[in-house]
C-alpha cells in the first residue's frame, strides 16, 4: 500500500512523498479506508520516521525513489480541470494518470509535484505497552 503525503524537506520547503507499508492495512469492521485517519507520523531528530497506528508503533527509513513519480492534473483544451480516476475507480479530485484515450483528445497534463522520496515501513509493528504503577 502506498500513501501520498506532504512534508517539509531539510531546506524547509514543502515536498510530497510516499509512505510504503509492507502488508495489509485493514479496518476492524471491513470498511474502506479512503479519507480516514490512519495514524500519526513523527520524525526522530536523526530523521527516522515513526508511524503510530492505534496501539502499534512502526519504525521506518527514508529512501530515494529509483524513478521519481509525477503528480499531474488533467486539463482539457478549454483550460477546465478534469477529475482523475485511479485504477480502483476512485476520484482523485483532478489528479490524473496518463491514458491512451486522452492522447486522441485535446488534453494537457499540468505537473503539480515530483515525488522523489518514500518512507518505507517493512519491519513488523510493535505493540505500545504502558506500565502502570499501582502504588497509591
Amino acid at each position: 500500500m502506498q500513501i501520498p503525503i506532504k512534508f517539509n524537506n531539510e531546506e524547509g520547503t514543502p515536498e510530497w512523498g510516499l509512505i510504503e507499508l509492507q502488508g495489509d492495512l485493514e479496518s476492524r469492521n471491513g470498511s474502506r479506508m479512503e479519507n480516514k485517519f490512519v495514524g500519526d507520523l513523527h520524525f526522530q531528530k536523526n530523521g527516522t520516521p515513526i508511524l503510530i497506528i492505534g496501539h502499534h508503533i512502526l519504525h521506518g527509513k527514508v529512501q530515494k525513489l529509483e524513478t521519481p513519480l509525477a503528480v499531474m492534473k488533467k486539463i482539457d483544451s478549454n483550460g477546465t480541470h478534469l477529475n482523475g480516476i485511479d485504477s480502483n475507480g476512485t476520484d482523485l479530485d483532478g489528479i490524473g494518470f496518463l491514458d491512451q484515450k486522452d492522447s486522441k483528445k485535446n488534453v494537457e497534463y499540468e505537473i503539480l509535484v515530483v515525488i522523489s522520496r518514500k518512507m518505507i515501513f517493512k519491519i513488523r509493528p510493535k505493540p505500545i505497552v504502558v506500565a502502570h504503577d499501582n502504588k497509591v
